[in-house]
């Protein structure tokens, strides 16, 4: 697993910025999915909370993949390290269950303010 407490983070610059890359085209392409009203509004935010998650973890995984070698296996490595991560780490469980119910809730903010368009 990677080392992410400084200062032994460095050597992990690669991932980090693929990471944060894929997250944010990734949010972007299942942006829709968050800040719907009601019941089926949280439906809707987590079906886009895992996709979001896989997409992103795909990305990443195919992004690094390139980089290190010719062969696009990332794109299976990236959702199955980020499954094991969140099956195993109750504590990046809960960080993302977090992330992504805040999504819902300041998005949910943002479209109520006709900020953005339903």
């Amino acid at each position: 697993m990677l080392a992410m407490s400084w200062p032994h983070w460095t050597g992990d610059w690669p991932f980090l910025l693929a990471a944060t890359v894929s997250a944010a085209l990734a949010g972007y392409l299942f942006a829709d999915c968050f800040g719907q009203p009601g019941r089926g509004g949280w439906t809707l935010a987590l079906l886009g909370a895992l996709l979001t998650t896989l997409c992103g973890a795909a990305l990443a995984g195919f992004g690094l993949g390139l980089a290190m070698g010719p062969t696009p296996v990332g794109i299976i490595l990236g959702p199955m390290a980020v499954g094991q991560a969140l099956l195993t780490s109750p504590t990046a469980l809960l960080a993302w269950i977090g992330s992504m119910s805040l999504a819902q809730l300041l998005m949910g903010q943002v479209r109520s303010r006709h900020l953005m368009p339903s």
